[in-house]
């Protein structure tokens, strides 16, 4: 098991040195990935204090924002941490002995 994921490594670190393309891409859904959930969570966390000086028929469609700001968020949140796994080992070496 060691080793196939050994393996997978090395050539996924290879492949990413290797491929501007894919560093870009990676680092564009990374950052992208954060500036849009965590913005859209800022501005749904925005809307929640603003609907709480108004009429109760108005917070019913800030609570439908509210729904659908959670499922970018969720999305984001999977496109960050996939990203993230993806740089974390194309230089996994250096993070594995790092203090």
């Amino acid at each position: 098991m060691y080793s196939l994921i050994s393996a997978f490594l090395e050539n996924w670190n290879s492949y990413y040195a290797n491929h501007a393309l894919v560093r870009t891409l990676i680092a564009f859904f990374h950052i992208g990935g954060l500036v849009i959930g965590g913005g859209c969570a800022i501005t749904a966390d925005r809307l929640i204090l603003l609907a709480s000086r108004r009429e109760p028929s108005e917070r019913k469609i800030h609570l439908q924002t509210l729904k659908d700001s959670h499922r970018i968020v969720l999305i984001s949140l999977a496109v960050v941490s996939f990203s993230g796994l993806l740089l974390f080992a194309a230089d996994s070496a250096t993070f594995f002995h790092s203090v």
